[in-house]
């Protein structure tokens, strides 16, 4: 066995983000590829919400390691502001100097092989690459979004230390990882002498025993279409106002005397301005904001469902939201808003996985997503996606793909 630190920021009990079950499904089944794994994450206290369920999934044998960290909005904001430079490269930049420690330490202690450091939490970045720089070992870099695109919003000074972590993480480390052909396209044009054979696409996937562990759905006994969408949405690129629009639309041309389904938005986030909206378009009949669950708990939702909801906008033509796995492997028709040349959209429609709708025209989407809905009313429950080749997307085989190039660092070490 050889051993490998993960540094991750999203790692149980953190909840809210379904960043932290790449991490977790890698310290899951790395054991079976060969290496043991030690994790190096941030003191719960930094983390906004917390949800203990998937602890029991962290292997008994495998450490854990909290260093002490602040959340800058949280702990050193005095009337909701604070000064930026508490909070560059992100709100927790405060654990860099005390993880830097405990990774040097753990490195030594657990003879350490290979470093792996995950993104989105740049300062995690930070560490990594610091560590790796420190004691020598192999490092690989983990995007599972860029640091910045054309999209970014951020402040020159915030986006400068951006590009800078991601530069020298690219430049320094042994291979780079990133969740998307088009991202590894993206960083082979921004960093134009980085060899094809460093950067791997490892996408991120679905985890076979999460789903076992869910009761399969009884007989259907609603008389209406039930649309689910699980997670953030945002005014920017996820936003669900134009499908609200067309929702009233085909009110008023009485589609719903005819069909009867209801759309139901967990865990949205800006709950209180989803409801208003729903109500200022008087569709509180037919939208329902509701509470976020337990992750095993959505999933069951999932299952339950008969369409599947997701937005992924333009400006995220190069990622895949990890969802997007889950649902696949739920079988469920996906009513998808993005852009069919994305990756997300390329993944869909490769697979026959439901309707895409690239418009924001009230009226278009009113005009494809009538037709659709109908289809699948006539026979609710038969309809199904056609996902090829399921279990190749599977947590655990991308965890071997990562074991592979851990081997092939540790070899040439």
């Amino acid at each position: 066995m050889k051993n490998v630190l993960l540094i991750a920021y999203h790692f149980p009990p953190q909840h809210g983000s379904s960043g932290l079950l790449r991490t977790l499904k890698f310290v899951r089944y790395l054991g079976k590829y060969g290496f043991r794994p030690t994790v190096l994450t941030i003191h719960t206290r930094a983390y906004e919400k917390l949800d203990h369920a998937l602890v029991s999934q962290i292997p008994g044998d495998v450490h854990v390691h909290r260093v002490f960290a602040l959340d800058t909005k949280k702990h050193l904001s005095i009337k909701g502001k604070y000064w930026e430079p508490l909070a560059t490269p992100d709100r927790y930049a405060s654990w860099i100097p005390f993880a830097i420690l405990a990774g040097c330490r753990l490195v030594k202690k657990y003879d350490i092989d290979v470093i792996f450091t995950t993104y989105p939490i740049a300062s995690a970045m930070v560490v990594g690459t610091t560590v790796s720089r420190l004691t020598g070992k192999p490092f690989v870099a983990d995007f599972r979004d860029p640091m910045y695109d054309d999209y970014t919003q951020l402040s020159g000074k915030a986006l400068r230390a951006r590009q800078a972590i991601e530069a020298s993480a690219v430049t320094r480390c042994d291979h780079v990882v990133v969740t998307t052909p088009g991202t590894r396209t993206l960083f082979r044009t921004r960093y134009p002498n980085l060899p094809a054979e460093k950067i791997s696409v490892i996408a991120n996937g679905y985890d076979e025993h999460d789903f076992a562990q869910l009761s399969p759905p009884g007989p259907r006994g609603r008389n209406y279409i039930r649309i689910i969408h699980a997670g953030l949405l945002d005014q920017d690129y996820r936003n669900p106002l134009p499908f609200f629009h067309s929702l009233q639309i085909l009110k008023a041309q009485n589609l719903f005397a005819e069909l009867s389904f209801k759309v139901e938005l967990y865990a949205p986030g800006s709950d209180d301005y989803y409801k208003k909206c729903v109500a200022d378009l008087h569709l509180q009949d037919i939208v329902e904001v509701k509470p976020g669950l337990p992750y095993h708990d959505i999933l069951a939702e999932m299952l339950n469902s008969d369409i599947l909801l997701l937005y992924q906008g333009n400006a995220c033509d190069h990622q895949i939201p990890a969802k997007v796995y889950e649902y696949l492997r739920t079988g469920k028709p996906i009513l998808a808003f993005a852009t069919e040349n994305g990756d997300t959209g390329q993944l869909l429609s490769s697979n026959n996985a439901g309707l895409i709708i690239s418009d924001n025209d009230p009226a278009v989407i009113a005009a494809r997503f009538a037709p659709w809905l109908r289809q699948i009313a006539s026979a609710p429950g038969n309809w199904k996606n056609h996902l090829k080749n399921i279990h190749d997307h599977s947590r655990e085989k991308q965890t071997e793909s990562l074991a592979r190039i851990f081997q092939s660092l540790v070899q040439t070490d």
